[in-house]
């Protein structure tokens, strides 16, 4: 049986896109090559805890932003969300500690207070979105500054308000899948996608799968992987434009390094904020960044804890002689990070357990992406069109922000395009 659209993935996007799509009466097929849908926007459950693999703060859910228009337009009630406020706290090596409110003025006051040394430009700075004059301001601004745009872009600029969802990530991506179905699309699991079936003219016509099969589309294709994968995989290199393949080798990618704790809620409590940005070096913050996002579900007492650090995906994709090397760069990250998470919330002492570590080889396991790169500095070029007429990617490594909403608006673009609302 022939679909008007197929979804490649099954992540925020592709679910997103194939939600929306099947709601306007689009006949959908979502093919995703897991058990389980969500991608990186899933969780990792061990022991009674529930932790994410982002940091665990969400913006779009204001009312009339991204996720009201995707609710509306699915008529289903939408995850239940809790507005922060603070939003999150930069903690700098000196020990200050600046938590980013809802509030202009306070987050002025905290500039002023915190930066003495170039107060009022750097409000100006941080007021007016003005760069020009960055070098010129405090490497402790710039370092304050420099820690936001590392896990936000330059999405803090607009001030937007940050929200936690009750259920985590999982259950928005529960809600959508369950939209989906409702509306009679079709899910594929388990159904890893080999490459993309053209017709005589050079028009995608369906998606072969590695078991054999060919599901044929007749109206669109849309993949939730990421560029390297579409065009090397999906569309194949052959069928890429010169151009385009010389773009894809200067995307360049990070993975992330995380460490799942459960740490006692009393401990929780003295925090300043559920998601704390620390730098750890004042010249290199994004090699030294560590951030803190804590649950808000509370389990026995102690709630599950996620620390992020950056790291370099060609470490753990280097040729490795044994397991033991690929444990030992594992145990070195982990107390590097230990360390640098001991320093910035000393009150944790005994009060903390480690559940596991998650390294760019789970990522890649996890999402199969070129190296576990999960963080990825698209390079301008790549947009949600390929050069193939009917073929649509909706993912983070063709959008110009980071996050899920970046990417939620991203898929309302692509559907609005493919089945235009009458």
């Amino acid at each position: 049986m022939a679909h008007e659209v197929i979804v490649v993935g099954g992540g925020i996007g592709g679910l997103t896109t194939a939600a929306l799509l099947s709601a306007r009466g689009v006949n959908v097929c979502l093919i995703e090559r897991g058990d389980n849908v969500g991608g990186c926007a899933s969780v990792f459950e061990k022991f009674g805890y529930e932790f994410e693999l982002g940091f665990g703060v969400y913006s779009g859910w204001t009312e009339g932003e991204i996720y009201q228009k995707i609710f509306d337009e699915l008529k289903t009630e939408q995850p239940k969300t809790i507005l922060l406020n603070p939003a999150y706290t930069v903690c700098l090596p000196d020990g200050f500690e600046i938590s980013i409110t809802n509030s202009i003025n306070e987050v002025e006051d905290y500039i002023r207070t915190v930066f003495p040394e170039c107060a009022d430009d750097a409000i100006a700075f941080y007021k007016k979105e003005e760069f020009s004059n960055f070098q010129n301001l405090s490497t402790r601004f710039r370092s304050f500054i420099s820690a936001q745009q590392q896990i936000f872009g330059n999405n803090f600029y607009t001030r937007k308000e940050m929200h936690t969802i009750t259920g985590g990530i999982k259950s928005l991506s529960d809600i959508l899948i369950a939209s989906f179905k409702k509306n009679g699309g079709v899910v594929r699991l388990n159904s890893p996608a080999l490459r993309l079936a053209f017709d005589s003219d050079g028009l995608a016509v369906g998606v072969d799968l590695l078991n054999g099969e060919r599901v044929e589309s007749t109206k669109a294709i849309v993949s939730n992987l990421s560029v390297w994968d579409t065009f090397g995989r999906l569309i194949g290199l052959n069928r890429t434009p010169s151009v385009i393949r010389q773009r894809l080798k200067n995307v360049q990618g990070q993975s992330s390094y995380l460490i799942f704790l459960s740490v006692d809620e009393k401990v929780i409590n003295k925090f300043p904020s559920k998601l704390l940005l620390a730098v750890c070096d004042w010249e290199d913050t994004e090699k030294s960044l560590l951030t803190i996002s804590v649950s808000p579900k509370i389990h026995n007492g102690k709630r599950a804890v996620t620390v992020f650090t950056f790291a370099n995906p060609e470490d753990w994709f280097q040729f490795q002689e044994s397991q033991d090397a690929v444990e030992e760069l594992d145990q070195t990250h982990l107390e590097k990070a230990w360390r640098h998470l001991n320093l910035i919330v000393p009150e944790l002492g005994d009060n903390v357990e480690i559940i596991e570590t998650f390294t760019p080889k789970d990522f890649y396991e996890l999402t199969r992406r070129r190296l576990g790169m999960v963080f990825t500095k698209t390079t301008e070029g790549f947009t949600y069109k390929t050069n193939l007429p009917n073929v649509y990617i909706v993912s983070d490594t063709v959008t110009n922000d980071f996050g899920i909403a970046a990417v939620s608006e991203l898929a309302l673009k692509v559907v609005n395009e493919i089945a235009p609302k009458s």
